[in-house]
Formats: C-alpha cells, structure tokens, sequence
C-alpha cells in the first residue's frame, strides 16, 4: 500500500505537533459480521440443507468452505453455538444481519459485550446509535477493512471518487454514519477491553540526540534540540478478532512530567506534553472539503481567552462538537497479530517552505499567498518572529506518504493520538504542567500517528532557502540541513519495535520491549523556524525503571562496586539485553536504578574475570 494526502498542514498557530494526519483513525472497527449465520448460498434465509452443512463442519465432515457463513465470527471454524445461530435465523423473521455496535450481545459473533456506536460526521453526532439509520446528514469514509478515514461524507460514491484528491479515494470505501468506539471496559470489536500500563523507558541525552531505545523527541530546525520523556500511560487492549486487537488511550492516564529545554547547558523554557480527549465539529480530524476539522475541545479551542473551559466551542448545527476518538479517550489504535499481514506501515512528511523565499514575503489576505498544484495554498499567517509587524505567507502544506502496509509482521501497530505541548519561558520547570495551568500555556491539539514500523520527514527549501534541505545523511557531511550541491540519503527517520502478540494476550497483557515511533514536519515556528521532529516512545522491561540511565550503565551495575568493570561485567550486562533475564535485571538494575545496603549484602561474591 502506498498513499499520500495533501490536507494536513501545520503553520506557526499549530506549535510544534500540530498536524493532522488523513487516513489513520484506528479504531479498529470489526469487519462485517455475515449478513445472516448459516445462509450458505447469501439468499437471506436459512434452509434445512445449510444447517446440515453447518453441523457437518462443526463435526469436521466438511470444510468450512462449503459454508462461510456458517463461520459467523470468522475464526475459521464452526461452534455449537454457531450452528445454534443458524437454527435461530433459520425461524421465521430469525435471518437478521448481526453486527459489533448493535447493541446486543451477541455470542455467536464472539463479543462479550456491546455498546452499540455514536453517529460520525452529521448533523446528530456525538449521539449514541444501534443502526445506520439512527443517524442523520453525513457519515464518515470506512476503508474495506474497517478503517475510517477521517474525512465526513455523503455516500459511498464520495469515498471513492469524490475530490479533493486524496479524500477516501479507495476502492471499495463506504460511508458509514454509526461508528463502534472503545471505551475502558469494551473495546472496538465488542470484546472485554484489559488495562496494560505503558512505562515509558525515560529518555536519555548523549551527544545532543535521544539515545535508541529511550524515549523522547528530536528536533532538527535552525536549533537542534533533544527532549527526553519519561512518564506513563494506560493503553487498554480487546482481545483478538480477525488477526487484530484495537485499543484506546485514556486522556487521564497520560503522565508526562515537564521537560526542561536547555540550550548549552542553561535552561530557557519548560514544555508539558498533555494526552487529550479532542472534540471537533463533526468528530472527524479533517472537514469535507479537505482542511482540518474545528476544533471545540473544551479549554483549547479559544485557549481560554473566554475563561470557560468546560463548554465546548461553537460548530455549525449540522456538525456538532463530538469526540474524535470516544468520550475520555486521547489515542485509538490497532495492532495486528496475523503475520503476514500485519500492519507494518511506514511514514514519511515532506514539507516545502517555498513562499519564504518571496521578496518581500508579506500579505494581507489568504488570496496573496501562493499555491502549489501538489498540495495545495500557502495561508497568511502572522509572523512569529516578529509580532504585531506584517504578516507573511506560510509554507505549503505538509504531505503524508504511507507505504509498506497489509505485509508486516505479527505485532506491527498504529496509533493515532491526540496531544498538546505547551511550553514556557522559564529557568525551572517547578509549579508547570499541572492542571493549574492556563490554557494559554497548554499548547495547540494535534492528532498524529504512531508506529511499529520507520517514521521519518523531509522539510525542503526550510525557511525559504531553495538550496536547504532538512533530512537525513547528507553527502556533504553535515547532520541535519543539506546544503545543495549535497544530495540527501533520504528523511530524518526513527524507527519503531514491534510488539509482541503472546505478551498481548497474557494475564495481565504487557506491552515490555515495543516502540512507538513518530515524525512530522513544524514549519514557521518562532526561533525554530522550519523543523523536522522524530519521537519514540518505549516500554520498558521489568526492573528498568530507571529506563536509559540502567541501560547505559549495566556493566557498571553488574561490577557491585569494585573500582573497575571487568569482562565479566560486560558479559552479565549482555545477558540482561540479549536474553531480557528478569532475575540478572533485578540484581544488576533494580527499580530505582540504584543498589540498597540490603541488596548489596544479599549477593553473591564479585564477578572476576
């Protein structure tokens, strides 16, 4: 799979992370269940001759194949009470097409609860529903699998042919107006939904990068700036249906403490990275016509200027302010577990800041500003580095380019997530990232995915230099900016690690030892200019608490003391990474990343070489 949108774009109102991504709305919407359980020849209705077969599959006399509608939760077999199922639609009024989101629990269908959905896209939004035709005005574009799109719609035919270019132009999209969404008890595909604490391994600085395998961000614009994360979130897991497990994030689990920005060596602003519960007019990231979805979101829509932020902000009547990802949730996502068709997608943002280079580059009006055919107009925006003077025409809108996808292997995921990241200009991070900051400091919500695979961007002509590029491996030695003669080796890339599936599905689920990873391009920001950001996120094993700090120092950990690490060290300390020995952890990194008397004196004697 490869595809491109042209509609997500992040000028300097938008902050560091704020730009939408078409496409990736996992909520990991269950495909179809049959139109009717045992109706082996689609005719809408249950003979005597299809129970027979179903029976004979279920007693291995025949394959499934004779009768795929007798497989009703698709899992390649018939159960008892399957074939139960067909006797029920094989009574009068009984051939009624069952589904995830109907409301009823159905345990044919493999669920062990169901909510029913909330319409999408029209003029009821934001309401609960059973059916499609609970809901009124526009749906939201499902690809083939299940997937929304992220974009309204008024019928099929405008999810697949419909421009702009770009807007759910996949064959075989619908538009669907009832939507099944996950909550903290019943995920997605209406099966019992399990916490599992994500711990992020706090990220680590060493020569001005954050280290592999930690968490954080980095940011390549006129300055060069790691953040490490630390911190801790919950993802809540269904189980597995179809080769896939949908998840959700809760805003309120998200925990990420401040994090100092420091250019050498002193500190010169605080950010806050907050996991947000996003509203849009509609609830979906993007408009019909292509642009971003308003933002309503209590608090962030206005950024308090009116001091009330528990109302939502104002939409159109026929799009009423909704949850993008379910009420309370910051992120939906899917992982796949049925290599090898996994979802092993890659990333890539490319950026031009073309309209930079005008001279003069101001405007009064959007209409002044250029447009480019590939992806789209330049916006009049105000100068962020110079407030109150002329405002001056943005750069073009950023494009989405993803590939790989439908061959990946078991445990390859997506998330889409929604956050702010606010940041103050400040020496101490002390009293900041609390729920008593202002709004004003919070930042701007962006929505933005996440994943097992390689995310990377490319920002050209950065601030408005037709011979710059930002990128990754430039001939010409330099680390970030490619300076034309010099060519590029290809984006700014970070890649993610899978997760593991067996980990998944145990009692209780771990999520140890996977890799979230992100990237996406910031233009025309105040003392950054044009920027390129990469960001992982990593789950850490048991006994790593201490996250970057244990992984950098095992070897020293593993010397209890003595004066000099030895090759005996070093050995101990490649156990704890190559064989992820939970015992050798907890001897050589204990929780606290440190060793207490008590410990210390309850170990056997000094390795020695």
């Amino acid at each position: 799979m490869k595809k491109s949108n042209r509609f997500g774009w992040c000028q300097s109102a938008c902050g560091l992370a704020a730009i939408a991504v078409f496409g990736l709305m996992l909520s990991a919407a269950p495909k179809a269940a049959r139109a009717c359980a045992g109706d082996c020849n689609t005719t809408n209705m249950v003979t005597a001759d299809d129970l027979v077969k179903a029976m004979a599959i279920t007693l291995a006399a025949d394959l499934v194949s004779e009768c795929t509608a007798a497989d009703v939760n698709m899992d390649g077999k018939v159960t008892v009470n399957e074939d139960l199922a067909a006797v029920i639609a094989a009574l009068p009024g009984g051939c009624s097409p069952g589904r995830c989101g109907d409301g009823v629990v159905q345990a044919a269908l493999g669920e062990d609860c169901d909510p029913g959905g909330v319409c999408i896209g029209g003029s009821n939004a934001g309401t609960a529903c059973t059916q499609e035709s609970n809901c009124t005005g526009n749906g939201e574009c499902v690809d083939p699998s299940g997937l929304p799109e992220e974009i309204p719609c008024t019928d099929d035919a405008f999810c697949t042919n419909a421009p702009p270019e770009g807007a759910g132009q996949v064959a075989g999209s619908t538009c669907v107006h009832c939507v099944t969404q996950g909550t903290t008890t019943c995920a997605a595909n209406c099966t019992t939904a399990i916490p599992a604490p994500f711990a992020l391994v706090p990220g680590v600085v060493n020569v001005g990068v954050i280290e592999p395998n930690t968490s954080g961000a980095n940011i390549h614009g006129d300055l060069t700036l790691p953040l490490p994360l630390s911190g801790t979130q919950t993802l809540y897991l269904g189980k597995e249906k179809n080769g896939t497990i949908p998840t959700i994030v809760t805003a309120d689990s998200v925990s990420f403490p401040a994090i100092p920005i420091s250019i050498g060596g002193s500190q010169l602003a605080c950010a806050c990275v907050r996991g947000i519960a996003a509203k849009t007019c509609g609830g979906t990231v993007f408009s019909d016509t292509g642009g971003q979805a308003t933002d309503c979101t209590p608090g962030f829509w206005d950024a308090g200027a009116s001091g009330d932020n528990t109302s939502d902000g104002p939409c159109p009547a026929d799009q009423p302010c909704t949850f993008v990802h379910g009420s309370g949730n910051s992120a939906t996502g899917v992982i796949a577990c049925n290599a090898p068709n996994g979802l092993n997608i890659n990333l890539h943002f490319m950026q031009d800041d073309t309209p930079a280079s005008r001279s003069p580059n101001t405007c009064t009006m959007n209409s002044d500003c250029p447009s480019s055919a590939a992806t789209g107009a330049s916006l009049c925006i105000p100068d962020p580095n110079n407030p109150g003077g002329p405002n001056i025409c943005g750069a073009f809108p950023a494009v989405l380019t993803l590939s790989g996808g439908g061959t990946g292997p078991a445990g390859s995921g997506l998330l889409l997530n929604s956050t702010a990241i606010g940041n103050v200009q400040t020496t101490t991070c002390a009293g900041f990232c609390t729920d008593n900051d202002p709004y004003s400091a919070r930042g701007t919500i962006s929505t933005l995915p996440l994943t097992t695979g390689t995310a990377g961007g490319t920002f050209t002509t950065a601030d408005g230099d037709p011979t710059t590029t930002i990128c990754g491996g430039c001939s010409d030695g330099s680390v970030d900016h490619c300076t034309l003669p010099a060519t590029c080796a290809g984006p700014l890339t970070v890649t993610g690690q899978l997760l593991n599936c067996a980990n998944l599905t145990a009692t209780p689920p771990k999520l140890t030892g996977s890799c979230l990873a992100g990237a996406f391009t910031s233009a025309n920001q105040a003392t950054l200019g044009d920027a390129v950001i990469t960001n992982v996120l990593c789950s850490q094993y048991p006994y790593l608490r201490s996250g970057g700090v244990c992984l950098r120092s095992a070897a020293t950990q593993c010397n209890r003391g003595e004066p000099a690490v030895r090759l005996a060290h070093l050995h101990q300390a490649s156990k704890i990474f190559t064989r992820k020995d939970p015992e050798t952890m907890g001897r050589c990194c204990p929780p606290d990343g440190r060793r207490s008397e008590e410990r210390r004196s309850q170990e056997t004697p000094p390795l020695r070489s």
